[in-house]
């Protein structure tokens, strides 16, 4: 399973619209800074799945092709991180 850092995940939302609305110990939630105002709350993991990933973009209406532009223009070099585990 493919993993993307956390870091670079919220920076991307950021450049959609988002800013950080809570951040606790598990989670950080993140919100629209316009209309609809629509929230997502992230795990705190150092890592994020791109199963779960593709799910939030699906729920918000982002297009995936839109997310991952973006994503690429931010971190051209970004590799992401294959679970050996599963």
């Amino acid at each position: 399973m493919e993993k993307i850092r956390r870091d670079y995940v919220i920076k991307t939302f950021q450049q959609l619209g988002f800013s950080e609305d809570l951040r606790e110990l598990y989670i950080t939630v993140l919100r629209e800074t316009e209309f609809p105002f629509r929230r997502l709350t992230l795990p705190n993991n150092s890592d994020i799945s791109t199963q779960l990933l593709n799910i939030y973009l699906t729920d918000l209406r982002i297009q995936a092709h839109q997310f991952y532009t973006i994503m690429g223009r931010l971190f051209p070099k970004r590799q992401p991180q294959n679970d050996k585990s599963s």
